[in-house]
């Protein structure tokens, strides 16, 4: 029931973003077809188009994706803090504020190149734009996942002192897995020094800060090896046993060969949007016999959503396959449901939310369901 609303809560969003962009269009086209230039045309017309972008993104982000974080009310304190644990806490709510604007500016930023991209290849190339987006995307894509891999590597080190319990021993038999590393992630200096006051306080820490220092544990192929990637504060948080678990899982993301699959699926997702875009062009041709390039850059993002969303929905099966093989693997069932509940609790999740199409992840009951049916 709850996803059955949640489809129709996207369903509505998807025609609001529609009839928002197609409303859009026409008079932005219209005032950018006055620039003779078309390199400027192109220009001018990103600059204007990537804030309307990020503001309707925004509202679909308040009406499907929900926020992730429950508001919890501040822990009453038995004793008064410090003045120097004042001012840590200041310093890094002042950091919080920083980096919050920092990324506004930054997403403002980002998205001028895509919609200059999706101009440029509609002003300049009219008859192939297709081809010259599709090549684009793809370079994009494996651009950005070589940079994303190569910084997992730079922002962790192999956990060769970590001793590994019998669960997973027992995990990596089944699995079959030999050539695979384990890496441990690396606090940023503020973090770190964040979390030293948390964890030395007597006080329990915030969970929002707390949330911060949380980072998704994940499962990649680098360089012709398999690695294991976990957050500092979730090894250290957990038991020995429930973070066996959580590598457990992340081993069966390796043994089922995820990454790749989500790789392909994304270039493919890709294709598909730009093929989807393709097919609706000819409702962009303005009376002038020239394509509307705000259209295709708005159908792009609407197609984009609902790929973003078949896609995610493979996520999911994804991480139920690998939550199997984790119970099958350790043979444990309540310790893994236990490590997902202090995973969840960590990163503050709002588990009263309903699902939604964009999720990638199954909601913590259904993963709990998933255990009790693979034990």
């Amino acid at each position: 029931m709850k996803m059955f609303v949640s489809g129709l809560k996207w369903s509505a969003v998807m025609v609001l973003v529609s009839v928002s962009f197609s409303m859009l269009a026409g008079p932005l086209y219209q005032f950018a077809a006055g620039i003779d230039n078309g390199f400027l045309r192109c220009l001018v017309s990103s600059l204007i188009c990537a804030p309307v972008w990020l503001l309707i993104m925004w509202l679909v982000s308040l009406l499907v994706m929900y926020p992730y974080t429950k508001k919890y009310e501040k822990p009453e304190i038995s004793q008064t803090p410090d003045q120097s644990d004042k001012s840590d806490r200041c310093e890094f709510d002042n950091i919080g504020v920083l980096v919050t604007g920092l990324i506004v500016l930054l997403s403002f930023v980002i998205v001028i190149p895509f919609t200059f991209a999706v101009f440029a290849a509609v002003e300049f190339f009219p008859t192939c734009w297709w081809a010259v987006l599709a090549v684009l995307a793809l370079v994009y894509q494996t651009a950005q996942t070589v940079f994303a891999v190569r910084r997992l590597d730079k922002v962790s080190s192999p956990a060769e002192s970590v001793k590994l319990g019998a669960t997973l021993n027992q995990a990596i038999a089944v699995a079959g897995l030999s050539n695979w590393t384990l890496r441990i992630g690396h606090y940023p200096e503020k973090l770190r020094a964040y979390s030293e006051i948390a964890r030395n306080s007597d006080r329990k820490a915030d969970p929002k800060v707390r949330a911060m220092l949380v980072k998704q544990c994940c499962a990649y192929s680098h360089a012709g090896r398999d690695v294991v990637f976990m957050c500092p504060i979730v090894m250290q948080e957990l038991s020995m046993k429930e973070a066996d678990a959580i590598i457990a899982h992340e081993l069966g993301h390796i043994k089922h060969a995820h990454f790749q699959i989500h790789l392909v699926m994304r270039a493919v997702a890709t294709l598909v949007a730009i093929a989807m875009t393709v097919a609706l062009a000819p409702l962009f041709v303005t009376a002038g016999g020239s394509l509307n390039f705000f259209a295709v850059f708005f159908c792009l993002t609407v197609c984009g959503l609902l790929m973003t969303a078949l896609r995610n929905f493979f996520a999911r099966q994804f991480e139920r396959k690998a939550d199997e093989f984790a119970v099958r693997a350790t043979g444990d069932a309540e310790t893994f449901k236990s490590a997902l509940s202090r995973v969840v609790e960590l990163r503050n999740y709002d588990t009263e939310r309903a699902p939604s199409l964009l999720d990638t992840h199954p909601s913590l009951p259904e993963r709990f369901r998933i255990a009790d049916r693979a034990a």
